[in-house]
């Protein structure tokens, strides 16, 4: 993972194109998240950057970067003190236009931070705040979209050809 990421910090501080990178479920870690910081303090041409499940545990990736609009840090274990640290980003980060950040444990504390940085920031548009306290199936149903109810059935009806199939076999 370290040589990996130390190659695509290499190639992301000469390329002048890559505009959208995902990184998602890479194990990257802190280490990494800070080679991925320096990258963005150089690189003017990312503007969309995933690091969704990567094992980040500190919020500074996107400080210094003045051209990204899009971060999604979601499911990474980002305490109280990241999220305080990713408000006080968003204080004076002017060019992010959504945010995915998870919230986790005492979700109302860390909300409030985010909440005041919102006061500040003019630039946020989309902001999507996970709880990644487990939940229920019967609760993750009761919040289910039209299209997830779809994708849900067909994955289910799909099963039950697929179990038809092993019982004649």
């Amino acid at each position: 993972t370290h040589k990996g990421m130390k190659a695509m910090s290499e190639a992301l501080g000469v390329n002048n194109t890559l505009s959208k990178l995902s990184i998602i479920y890479n194990n990257i870690g802190d280490e990494g998240a800070k080679m991925m910081s320096e990258v963005l303090k150089k690189n003017k041409t990312l503007m969309k950057l995933c690091m969704r499940i990567c094992g980040i545990e500190n919020a500074r990736s996107a400080q210094d970067n003045k051209t990204l609009v899009i971060l999604d840090i979601g499911y990474n274990a980002m305490e109280y003190e990241n999220t305080k640290t990713m408000s006080e980003i968003l204080k004076v980060k002017n060019t992010l236009k959504e945010l995915s950040i998870n919230l986790t444990r005492s979700i109302g504390k860390n909300a409030k931070l985010i909440f005041e940085a919102l006061k500040i920031n003019a630039s946020l548009t989309n902001l999507s705040m996970v709880d990644t306290n487990p939940v229920s199936y019967t609760h993750l149903r009761a919040h289910e979209t039209s299209l997830h109810l779809v994708c849900r059935l067909l994955l289910e009806k799909k099963k039950k050809k697929t179990n038809k199939k092993k019982k004649k076999k």
